[in-house]
């Protein structure tokens, strides 16, 4: 593996993408020609939709504005009873609202025109919560998966290279990326970090790492998508279209850097950090198109992620765009592309080597009167090392781009 170079303390790290590629083991890498300028893979639907959903906010901002206006200058007149002293009696005035009755009234309106402040607050607490509490990945700290974030962000021509954390997610597999101000920034659970051990499968690991650095590329975690997909609340189908495309082009991202980890990251998702291994992807993709009806169309209507089986068959057939609305379809007297299925770990066996190295040699060589140990069977390792083979509960998976959803 070749580091990057890498000079400044803790927490700084290098502005510029370096030449030098993460080179994986087999080889089966390789970077883009230098002159070549990468073209974002966006699917299909992503543009369109937006151009909907920000016409759509605009007409919501619009209307706000309108109702606001209309109801702070139709804010009725009070009759107030009053005693006349001229005439010894009370009489009935008229009183004219006040100006906190008339920004009263209003109030409701206003707290939806500060969605563009509280969207700022939030992602700069998102933020904070990474710097003051993640782990951050760097050429010295986890350097392999530095390397992967590095090597997304040459090969989509970023010209920073995202900041890179991991933190715990309380057995939850999950990753997002997200951005505050200039920053970007990518985030890494740890029981999904543990899968890039190279007794798993690293390139899961780098497909996930290459989906949200794509996030970053294809402009997802801007301040004004991200206000966007906000304010797009409103209407909940068209705001988790938009996010469902916008992932799949990360995907297609992913796609681009390490298409050889695709179907192990779907393994992941689908079965979790310890069933990866026995998951057969061909048959969970196969139900796309097997498994449809109402309930299932619906669950992927309102869902801000492509549903499992249909994001599957979108990275198994890459002759065409995933599907948003409606699932896939078999063709008659074409066999669907079948993928390679990893070789499972002895029964019995499933270590997890973190990504900052392996022991060195002489901590890990067994003495001459100690039994031979299999090649996965890292007896040797220190605690730390060790704490990375606890069972952790699993939750449903996602990878999400977005502050929240997803990244």
């Amino acid at each position: 593996m070749t580091d990057i170079p890498y000079s400044g303390g803790a927490g700084h790290l290098p502005y510029r993408a370096q030449p030098q590629a993460y080179q994986h083991p087999h080889g089966q890498h390789q970077s883009p020609p230098q002159h070549a300028k990468f073209q974002i893979p966006r699917h299909p639907g992503e543009i369109p939709l937006l151009v909907i959903t920000i016409l759509f906010v605009l007409g919501v901002v619009l209307l706000v504005l309108a109702l606001a206006v209309a109801t702070y200058v139709n804010v009725p007149d009070k009759a107030v009873v009053v005693h006349d002293p001229a005439l010894g009696k009370d009489v009935l005035q008229i009183a004219h609202p006040k100006l906190i009755e008339r920004l009263t009234a209003v109030l409701p309106f206003l707290l939806v025109m500060l969605a563009p402040l509280l969207l700022l607050f939030g992602r700069g607490v998102l933020w904070g919560v990474r710097r003051a509490q993640a782990v951050e990945i760097t050429p010295t700290q986890f350097p392999q998966a530095y390397q992967m974030v590095v090597d997304a962000a040459r090969h989509y021509g970023l010209k920073k290279i995202p900041e890179a954390y991991v933190m715990s997610g309380s057995g939850t597999i999950n990753a997002n990326a997200s951005g505050h101000g200039y920053r970007r920034f990518v985030t890494v659970y740890s029981d999904l970090f543990e899968v890039g051990g190279e007794a798993r499968d690293p390139d899961a690991l780098a497909f996930v790492i290459s989906h949200e650095v794509g996030h970053i590329s294809a402009g997802h975690t801007s301040y004004w998508r991200m206000l966007v997909l906000q304010l797009s609340q409103y209407f909940p189908p068209l705001q988790m279209a938009l996010s469902r495309s916008q992932e799949y082009t990360a995907d297609n991202h992913g796609y681009c850097v390490r298409p050889q980890g695709a179907m192990g990251t779907m393994r992941l998702l689908a079965g979790g950090k310890y069933l990866n291994h026995q998951i057969d992807v061909d048959a969970y993709a196969d139900r796309a198109a097997r498994e449809r009806g109402f309930f299932t169309w619906f669950v992927n209507f309102l869902a801000s992620h492509p549903i499992g089986t249909w994001r599957a068959w979108a990275l198994r057939d890459r002759s065409r765009a995933g599907k948003l609305f409606f699932a896939p379809k078999f063709t008659p007297g074409i066999i669907p592309p079948r993928s390679p299925q990893p070789v499972p770990p002895p029964a019995g066996v499933i270590p997890s080597v973190p990504l900052g190295g392996l022991p060195s040699a002489t901590a890990a060589a067994p003495s001459e009167s100690a039994p031979a140990q299999p090649s996965h069977a890292f007896a040797a390792q220190p605690e730390a090392v060790q704490l990375h083979r606890q069972w952790a509960p699993q939750s449903f998976p996602t990878i999400g781009g977005g502050a929240t959803p997803p990244a």
